[in-house]
This record gives C-alpha cells, structure tokens and sequence, in this order.
C-alpha cells in the first residue's frame, strides 16, 4: 500500500526541465516557474486565474468537470507540464508525535501506526509525509516528528482533476508548509507565526525551525480588515494612537475573536516549549492579498507586541543587488505557497 506523498508521486529521474509550483485553493490558482540564467535563479513565468464560486469549497473538489475545464486552458496558456503542487489544507491533518530512535528507513512504518492515534483515519485511508524535528541533543531518547496527512480520497480526486487536465503533479504539499519554504530564510530556525490572508479565510500557523508545528484556519468576511473604523474619539475602548490623527477603535466581538484564536495558538506552541526560554514566536510574517492594508497592520499593532512584518517571498532565491523579478511587490505575497512548491521541487536553484 503507498502510503507517502513521495510514493505515489516519484520525481521523474528523466527531468531536466524546470518543474512550476502551483498553488490551489477555493476562489484561485497561482503558478511560478523558476529557473537559472547567467548563474543566477530568475522568475521565468508567472500567472494566477480566479476560480468561480462553487468550483472548490472547504479544501475539496467539488465541480471536478469545471476545473478541469480551467486547469486545461490555464496548462495551454502557460505551456504547462510538471508540477509541484500546493493544495488547501482544510482537509488535512497535521500532529507532533515521539518515535524511538530507529533508522530512517523505518520511520515511514512506525507512523502508520501514529496515524490512527492522532486523525481520523486509518493508514489505508491516509496519505501522509513526515518531518524528523533537528535535534542535536545526543542523550534524546527519541525523534520528535511532526507528520502531516491527507484523506487518500482526497488526493486521488486532486490527481484524477490534474491528468485529466493534462498535468502531471510531482509533489504535493501541505499549503502552510509550502508558504514556510518561501517566507523564512534558509537555516532560521527560530519560532515565527505565519499569517495567510486569502479570500475570507485567515491560516495561522506557527513555524519552528523552518517546520510548521500547528495550524488553524478561520473563516472572515472578505472585508473584514478594509471595513474596521476609525474613531476621533481617544477615549473609547480599545483604540490606538496611529500616526496621523486617527484613532483606530477595535471593540467587536469578531475582532476580538481573531485576537482570542491568534493568542490560543501561540499558548498552544508555549505550552509545547514551555521548558525552553528561546522559543518565543519572535515576529509574524505575513502573506496573501490585503495584508498591506493599513487596517491590516494597525489590528495587529494593537493586539500583539510582537512585530508583524509583510513576507519577502524571495528571501531563499534571490538577491536584490543581482536581479529583480518581474512581479511586483504587493502581488508577489499571494505567489507565497506557490513558490514554496517550486522550491521544493526544483534541486537546480542555488541557495542564498
């Protein structure tokens, strides 16, 4: 029985041509290519297409003949072949679990009886890939493992839509695990919180040593952030000094409620590093379309103290000095999981 990600989807050993990363989720498709030219990695090609309401909802397919109308004419638009593919992770499961020190080859047999502790799923329903934590305390009795599973229907629905489109998936990733690849900085492994902003859907996920340890995803009102108000009035409750002569006014139950969800995930990841005095999440990284918004930053300004930061999807790629990719800023961090997917799957990129 495949079980792995990487079982039911083997890098062709034959491929030299660069393989895309693209990202899918319920109301949009983003793709990239990478590649090298004069030594130095560049953005060949770019492009997204939104999908119509009904198409994807809550992670899964469900007008199947629809995408596959779409995904045809986006494969001949773009010249499309190979891909790594990121895809919504509503349907996933992600959990942390100890296995006792064994050899690698073994892990892979000794979580599937993991699986049926922690989802709920059985191994033969499951399709799941694993990350061994880095741990470089030689007396650990054991490998901490953060493993994350797919319902084996759901991919096989994901893979059918894709050949029928004529494209041939190679990697499938976990979206939040993807935007990590591209957003954090290649051997930084301090804890960060990773906000997602997509279409009405906030995804929280907090990383740690470049792994993403937890997630959470919340359904907002598409103008959740542009539609808070400004008040003259700086003496009503919970408000905050911006720098003109506005004053920013947060007192409703939804705003408080992404505050309330925010804070019990970071006391989630506390309680797993309580025994550790550096693992604190030392700053928020942000991605996906709005989080520019001034509303955007203010909300987090007021709530947390810890920095909120606009992501820099580049920071693993490319270097400012030596070339400037053909995308603008402001779009670039809704291209986030998308370039964490090529990233993953391209070994010919250099590393910066």
């Amino acid at each position: 029985m495949k079980t792995s990600f990487s079982d039911l989807f083997p890098s062709p050993k034959f491929l030299e041509m660069p393989v895309s990363g693209m990202s899918i989720d319920d109301s949009s498709i983003f793709f990239v290519q990478l590649g090298r030219e004069k030594g130095k990695n560049v953005l060949k090609k770019y492009d997204s297409q939104d999908l119509p309401l009904g198409i994807l909802k809550g992670g899964g397919i469900i007008n199947p003949k629809e995408l596959i109308n779409i995904l045809s004419d986006f494969k001949r638009k773009n010249n499309l072949s190979f891909l790594s593919v990121s895809l919504p992770e509503e349907k996933a499961f992600l959990f942390r679990t100890n296995i006792p020190p064994m050899p690698k080859e073994e892990i892979r047999e000794a979580l599937k009886f993991k699986i049926e502790e922690n989802v709920p799923l059985s191994s033969d329903e499951s399709l799941f890939d694993f990350y061994v934590v880095p741990n470089k305390d030689k007396n650990s009795s054991g490998n901490e493992v953060i493993v994350s599973v797919f319902p084996l229907a759901v991919i096989n629905e994901f893979l059918d839509v894709f050949l029928k489109s004529g494209l041939s998936p190679v990697v499938f990733k976990i979206r939040s695990q993807s935007i990590a690849e591209s957003v954090i900085k290649n051997g930084d492994n301090r804890p960060f919180l990773i906000v997602d902003l997509s279409n009405g859907r906030i995804n929280l996920c907090v990383v740690n040593k470049r792994l993403v340890q937890f997630t959470s995803n919340i359904l907002i009102e598409k103008d959740f952030f542009s539609s808070l108000t400004f008040a003259s009035d700086k003496s009503a409750e919970g408000v905050v000094k911006e720098e003109g002569a506005n004053v920013f006014k947060l007192s409703s139950d939804k705003e408080k409620f992404l505050k309330e969800e925010i804070d019990k995930l970071l006391s989630y990841w506390k309680s797993f590093s309580s025994f550790r005095s550096d693992l604190g999440v030392e700053k928020i990284i942000t991605c996906g379309e709005g989080v520019l918004d001034p509303n955007f930053k203010n909300y987090f300004s007021h709530y947390f103290s810890v920095a909120a930061e606009p992501a820099d999807v580049w920071v693993n790629l490319i270097s400012f000095t030596d070339y400037i990719p053909d995308l603008d800023f402001k779009n670039s961090l809704k291209y986030a999981p998308a370039i964490g997917a090529a990233l993953s799957a391209d070994s010919h990129l250099s590393k910066i």
